[in-house]
């Protein structure tokens, strides 16, 4: 499910588009499965626009 909604996401489309400072905010809207955050997902993506920063 995942893959399928990345191919038409914004973030891809940021990335696709070179505009790598609008990245960190796509990310993290990616924290929810079933509609509901998880807070696994969210410290993940914390990390990723961490390490994204870097």
């Amino acid at each position: 499910m995942w893959a399928a909604a990345h191919l038409n996401s914004t973030l891809l489309k940021k990335l696709n588009n070179g505009q790598y400072d609008q990245v960190p905010a796509q990310l993290m809207r990616w924290d929810k499965a079933g509609g509901k955050v998880v807070p696994g997902l969210k410290k993940r993506r914390e990390s990723e626009v961490k390490l994204w920063n870097s």
